[in-house]
């Protein structure tokens, strides 16, 4: 009765998750919509009152939520109302093509905002910023970054005060202030050659009396610190030689062992039956085995020697670069390491001194 109970517990918790999505998924949409609908019906009640500088907020901020053709028509109304020309052409333009891109074109506001593009095109003033030299990369104005095309054919502006800011690589920026009227027109901005970044350097702190007779000292110290590591490098890299020449040899006398192994007239007490009329073992034979596990040593033997004498001969030369030569006098002593490590084919040898 208990697990029933669970399981019917368990299915009435995710029937009810189940219905609960839909509403979750569908309600921040309604949401918006809800909230947009408020704020549009707020700013045209305020454009009714003739306040076009509370409406313009309300009503971009309800296209933002629900981007709608009816909210866009007022926006660009009410910035044309509160004098922002070059504002209102753009939402004009936005309006404009809205409408006729629509699953159902609307040619009304198609042709509201073409007679208004019509007659706020002459009131505009453009910003026409002529450069000196081409040092400059880029163009500011009131915090949006514009390219050649736009600054050199000039950019839209609302009637009011601009902050402009010209910028070059390596160069100083040049800022200054534009103010637009309500004339329409062109606004020239002449922007001179940039100025070259100023590099401010740090004190330079004169070198001491001492300092020379220091750095002889030092070169001294570090140059027997050099040699004892010279000596101590050669000295691994002989023993390392030395073993390396050892496990030469075992390779040269197990592999001799290993051939006389499976040869009758090294071996007179063998079995007869092992060998052939040639005197060579026959494979698997226990001669042919014993053969066979020698070489298998000899090139054990090998690989080791084939390691250990490179290694050998690295570690003896470099010791004796080390032990004949002098420290630097203008590098500061440096600690020295050695690491030794095995490769394809080999071993390599690394350090810094």
């Amino acid at each position: 009765m208990t697990r029933v109970c669970r399981f019917v517990s368990s299915a009435a918790v995710i029937v009810t998750a189940l219905v609960a999505v839909p509403q979750t998924s569908f309600a921040d949409p309604g949401d918006r919509a809800a909230a947009a609908e408020d704020l549009f019906q707020r700013g045209k009640s305020r454009m009714t009152e003739g306040n076009f500088t509370a409406a313009c907020p309300l009503l971009a901020e309800s296209y933002r939520l629900d981007p709608a053709g009816g909210t866009l028509q007022n926006l660009a109304i009410c910035y044309e109302s509160l004098g922002k020309w070059a504002t209102a052409y753009a939402r004009f333009q936005e309006l404009r093509t809205l409408s006729k891109n629509a699953e159902r074109p609307r040619l009304d506001r198609v042709k509201l905002a073409e007679e208004h593009i019509e007659k706020l095109g002459p009131r505009l003033t453009r910003i026409v910023v002529v450069m000196e030299d081409h040092g400059a990369q880029e163009v500011d104005v009131d915090g949006v970054t514009y390219q050649k095309a736009s600054w050199s054919t000039g950019i839209a502006a609302d009637p009011g005060s601009h902050e402009l800011v010209v910028r070059g690589n390596g160069k100083q920026p040049f800022h200054s202030t534009v103010q637009i009227g309500q004339t329409g027109g062109e606004q020239r901005v002449v922007v001179p050659a940039l100025a070259d970044e100023v590099l401010v350097a740090g004190p330079v702190t004169p070198p001491s009396a001492e300092q020379p007779a220091a750095n002889a000292d030092d070169s001294v110290a570090a140059t027997r610190k050099r040699h004892t590591i010279g000596y101590v490098v050669g000295g691994v890299g002989v023993a390392v030689l030395a073993a390396g020449a050892v496990f030469g040899v075992l390779t040269i006398t197990t592999n001799a062992k290993a051939k006389d192994k499976c040869s009758r007239d090294t071996n007179p007490g063998a079995n007869a039956t092992e060998f052939d009329a040639s005197g060579r073992c026959f494979v698997d034979s226990d001669p042919w085995k014993d053969s066979n596990a020698m070489k298998d040593d000899a090139r054990t033997f090998a690989n080791i020697a084939n390691v250990l004498v490179p290694v050998g001969v690295v570690g003896l030369g470099v010791g004796a670069w080390l032990a004949l030569t002098k420290s630097n006098s203008s590098q500061p002593a440096k600690g020295a390491s050695i690491r030794i490590s095995p490769s394809l084919g080999g071993a390599s040898l690394e350090g810094t001194f």
